[in-house]
């Protein structure tokens, strides 16, 4: 969406006592994204626990808030999966969002699978997938949050350090094609994921359906994405699996990119992994870095040259079988 009004950049933390205390410590800081984990869906009490422990600290700034990449059971977030525990956990993470103060709510679009299920799936059940994110629209709507779809990087860790691949939610279109059929859906834009998404089907064309071209630069995605986009994160991304790298550390050229942005979503978020979660000194960094390029003036975004060229050979149609290609993970 176009914002009207300067963009605000965010940190984001876990609804942890200690996460917060670090992240709100050394500065003015205008905003926060509550990142949500399995522990904090558990039951009533551990979401009345995080809300708690927001609302202590977070007085007075702009929050957005993100569901987990995993329900309590350890199960991993599928949008094609709507059982009663992924029920409940779209309902606790609405209800988190809206005592928060949150006016959006974040999901992945991804249907997480080992190389060995990714390999032997068939299509996705679009049926399902459209009955779940039906249900997190509905459930984020009757609470006055608005229900957000991220893109999502090729390879997932799913914060356990694993490989795993989806489907769906790589390419933009994907996010696109969703919105036509749950139109109440915007979207939060992953710089990072989008950059890995575009390295890995440079490598391998074929392995996501959707072939490798200029579909797939990162200012693609914001202008494809930005009109129903409200939240952005923002990292650096190098090669097939840096994800979440630190502002300027990597193969993207950030600046004019979150120039644009600025134009067009409301909420900037610095995301970046920390090798220590509980501390966030790159984090910060990003913040400022965010801050400073939203205060340039427009500027065109430049393709990045990649070091791996772009091979259109489909090995997998030779050899007939498909192939999420883990020698190379």
């Amino acid at each position: 969406m176009s914002t009207g009004s300067k963009a605000i950049p965010l940190l984001k933390s876990a609804p942890e006592p200690d996460q917060l205390a670090d992240r709100l410590n050394g500065g003015d800081w205008k905003g926060i994204e509550i990142a949500l984990m399995p522990q904090h869906l558990a039951d009533d009490g551990a979401l009345a626990r995080a809300v708690e422990s927001t609302r202590d600290v977070v007085a007075g700034m702009v929050v957005t808030a993100e569901a987990p990449v995993a329900w309590p059971s350890g199960a991993f977030v599928r949008v094609d999966r709507l059982d009663d525990e992924a029920r409940a956990g779209i309902e606790r993470s609405a209800e988190f969002a809206a005592q928060v103060g949150s006016p959006v709510l974040t999901i992945h679009l991804f249907v997480p699978l080992s190389p060995d299920e990714f390999r032997s799936s068939d299509a996705v059940d679009a049926a399902a997938v459209e009955e779940f994110l039906g249900f997190y629209a509905d459930a984020c709507l009757c609470r006055g949050v608005a229900p957000l779809i991220e893109n999502v990087p090729p390879v997932l860790r799913m914060r356990t350090g694993g490989v795993f691949l989806s489907p769906i939610g790589g390419h933009w279109r994907d996010l696109v094609e969703w919105r036509e059929r749950v139109p109440e859906l915007g979207f939060t834009i992953d710089t990072s994921h989008a950059a890995l998404f575009r390295s890995f089907a440079t490598v391998y064309p074929g392995l996501f359906v959707h072939p490798w071209d200029e579909e797939l630069e990162l200012s693609r995605y914001v202008e494809e994405l930005g009109p129903d986009t409200e939240v952005a994160h923002v990292s650096d991304a190098h090669g097939l699996l840096g994800e979440g790298l630190p502002y300027g550390s990597g193969e993207l050229e950030l600046d004019p990119v979150v120039r644009r942005l600025g134009e067009l979503v409301p909420f900037i978020v610095a995301e970046i992994n920390e090798p220590d979660p509980a501390r966030s000194v790159e984090m910060k960094r990003a913040y400022t870095a965010i801050e400073r390029a939203l205060a340039l003036p427009p500027t065109d975004t430049k393709p990045v040259r990649r070091r791996v060229p772009a091979d259109s050979f489909d090995w997998q149609q030779v050899l007939e079988r498909r192939d999420p290609v883990p020698s190379v993970l």
